[in-house]
């Protein structure tokens, strides 16, 4: 998918750069999406993974990695979020997408990984 421009004044998505930096408007991209539940606070408490995504195109591998944690709520039984990250391709050419990999791992706190 080429991502969208996304104008500051009418912006619904929020961006967070992870590696390699930069996200590039017109520029094709691959999306992993997560479900996740944020705890119930308190007692819970943030919980912390990452995510490393790779991406092999006939034109070479690109690699993707963030390190996230979910917030908590006081909502009962706790919230469901959608979390998306993009890795972007660096071309605004469809590339030919050979394999996606998927790496999740947790991390020993929300501040600290692995």
């Amino acid at each position: 998918m080429a991502l969208p421009a996304c104008l500051a004044a009418a912006c619904r998505d929020r961006y967070i750069v992870a590696s390699p930096a930069g996200l590039t408007a017109g520029d094709y991209s691959e999306r992993v999406t997560f479900t996740l539940t944020q705890p119930v606070a308190p007692p819970g408490v943030s919980k912390a993974f990452f995510v490393e995504i790779v991406v092999q195109t006939s034109t070479g591998t690109i690699v993707g990695r963030a390190y996230v944690a979910t917030g908590t709520t006081t909502h009962a039984g706790g919230a469901a979020i959608t979390l998306q990250i993009y890795v972007n391709l660096g071309t605004a050419a469809a590339p030919t997408i050979l394999s996606v990999r998927t790496v999740v791992g947790a991390c020993s706190a929300a501040t600290v990984c692995p």
